[in-house]
């Protein structure tokens, strides 16, 4: 699956990311990079234009922005508590990080102009989820503001290291 490559060559992206990061390289050529690197270019995408408009862009967006959390945790000394949940009915969480305090759910979206519904299944798993430590709700998406909604923080993939 998707997610068994992507956690299998995480620590090589981990690793191509930083190096790609300090020759300074934007955001666009670092998607194309990663792509290559995964292996991605038997899809038929060659360029950050074709990324835009390819059907697994939203795939790949969020493995991106799951391996830049899973490194920042990393690079903090802390264990990374990282996971994803799926139920029979197929509501997903792309994203879950739990600590001693808290848990935290992410969505990952890689459009640009937010979207109501894109927290739905947000405020679903919080209806859903019987938990002790207190639960923090993030939208990550691929536009530039950061607000929130409907009890959740919607923030740019720019500002992930914040979270």
């Amino acid at each position: 699956t998707t997610h068994a490559r992507v956690a299998m060559t995480a620590s090589l992206v981990v690793v191509f990311i930083l190096s790609v990061q300090s020759q300074g390289c934007g955001y666009g050529a670092l998607k194309a990079k990663l792509c290559k690197v995964l292996h991605i270019i038997p899809l038929g995408i060659q360029s950050p234009t074709q990324l835009l408009s390819h059907p697994l862009r939203g795939a790949i967006f969020e493995n991106w922005v799951v391996s830049e959390y899973l490194k920042q945790q990393l690079h903090r000394g802390m264990r990374p508590n990282l996971y994803f949940w799926r139920d029979s009915s197929g509501l997903e969480i792309d994203l879950l990080h739990e600590d001693a305090a808290s848990i935290k759910a992410f969505e990952i979206k890689s459009g640009a102009t937010f979207a109501a519904d894109w927290t739905g299944n947000l405020q679903k798993w919080c209806d859903l989820a019987d938990m002790h430590q207190e639960i923090k709700t993030h939208l990550i998406y691929g536009g530039t503001k950061n607000f929130a909604f409907k009890g959740s923080h919607v923030s740019p993939w720019h500002q992930l290291p914040e979270l």
